[in-house]
């Protein structure tokens, strides 16, 4: 079985035992397979997970349109006028300028704050996509790719965005324009922590806020 659906069975098992679930934090090792983020939407549980820089995405201004039929055979598909890119490319595109600075915990590095240790610190590049992909079209109810928030990172003394540090994003309500401050450590993987047998008749809440 894969591990993206050994995770989902894991999440399952929680949610059965009253265990709330407020979130789904996941790497690139569970990100990259599109089942396992539509079983999360399935549940309708929001996340946040990694994904790798070769994937690939439409814009989100981008929408399909109706190929001219040629008369013969079946009209053909809707589809979407340009061919879709490479999550990279589409950072790249948005460009250095629509980074931003973003300041979360503090490190173990020595520092000039009241704790004495240097506050984490990069630029990030947050954008609305679509992802595209065979699976994600397989699945779709509707011929328009959902739209979703990816989040990447693009240090200011890099001349591209850092690999493997690209996230995608689905919440209720729209990131801010400018985002400011975040309390989530960049390195956001976290194991469930260890639960209570089945026979057991009282329901603790073991999970934490992020």
């Amino acid at each position: 079985m894969e591990k993206w659906q050994l995770a989902l069975d894991m999440i399952d098992e929680a949610r059965s035992w009253g265990v709330e679930v407020p979130l789904v934090v996941a790497d690139a090792g569970y990100g990259d397979a599109a089942a396992f983020r539509l079983g999360l939407e399935e549940r309708k549980l929001p996340y946040v997970v990694g994904i790798s820089s070769r994937h690939t995405a439409q814009p989100a201004g981008a929408r399909p349109v109706q190929p001219a039929y040629a008369g013969t055979g079946r009209p053909p598909k809707l589809q979407y006028p340009e061919p879709a890119q490479t999550i990279k490319d589409l950072v790249i595109e948005a460009g250095r300028t629509a980074a931003r600075p973003v300041s979360w915990r503090e490190g173990s590095r020595p520092g000039r704050s009241q704790s004495g240790f240097k506050r984490m610190y990069s630029r990030f590049v947050a954008l609305r996509i679509r992802p595209a992909g065979r699976g994600l079209r397989k699945t779709s109810d509707t011929l328009e790719l959902p739209e979703r928030w990816l989040l990447a990172e693009w240090p200011a003394d890099e001349s591209g965005p850092v690999h493997e540090t690209q996230k995608t994003r689905r919440r209720s309500e729209p990131l801010p324009g400018r985002p400011g401050t975040a309390d989530t450590p960049r390195h956001l993987g976290r194991r469930l922590p260890h639960l209570p047998p089945r026979h057991t008749h009282t329901h603790t809440n073991l999970t934490k806020p992020y």
